[in-house]
């Protein structure tokens, strides 16, 4: 019981402390292109696809590498952040700028070598210039209840040219 009352408490805290604060800044040492973040543990992919109307399609994939089944543990709805940034460095599109989500714990368990896929569809109508770099965080707070420390593990870029 002791066990359960200390999960619930950790749970809280990391909960309490998300609340108020905002997404990270873009960021990582991936290289240029479609790109996976990768570990022994997990991998973060992205690629993207210019439809002909006017739209970009991100594609993500999110894999557990391990040969045991896992939980990533959020703190709110929103599993992952995606960000848009143009070759001058200005962010021109931010995910959570738009949605809402749900104010709750959840979770998710990915089997041995699961990979889950997640799409979005962007516009492209307010993009400047023809180069953009789109930037994925998973924004899992934590391993089958464990703190996540590496956050880089879950982290993968983008680059597309736009015609």
């Amino acid at each position: 019981m002791k066990h359960i009352f200390s999960i619930f408490m950790a749970l809280g805290l990391i909960f309490m402390t998300a609340c108020g604060q905002t997404a990270t800044s873009p960021g990582g040492d991936q290289a240029e292109g479609d790109d996976a973040a990768m570990n022994s543990d997990w991998a973060v992919n992205v690629t993207t696809e210019q439809n002909g109307e006017g739209e970009v399609v991100v594609d993500i994939e999110i894999t557990n590498q391990m040969d045991e089944a896992a939980t990533l543990d959020f703190t709110s709805g929103q599993k992952y952040e995606l960000v848009v940034v143009d070759e001058e460095g200005k962010e021109v599109y931010r995910y959570s700028n738009e949605m809402m989500f749900t104010m709750a714990l959840t979770s998710e368990t990915f089997e041995p070598g699961e990979t889950k896929s997640y799409q979005e569809t962007l516009s492209t109508d307010q993009w400047s210039s023809s180069t953009h770099t789109i930037y994925i965080e998973v924004v899992a707070a934590a391993v089958d209840g464990e703190e996540v420390e590496n956050k880089e593990q879950f982290k993968a870029e983008s680059t597309i040219e736009l015609e």
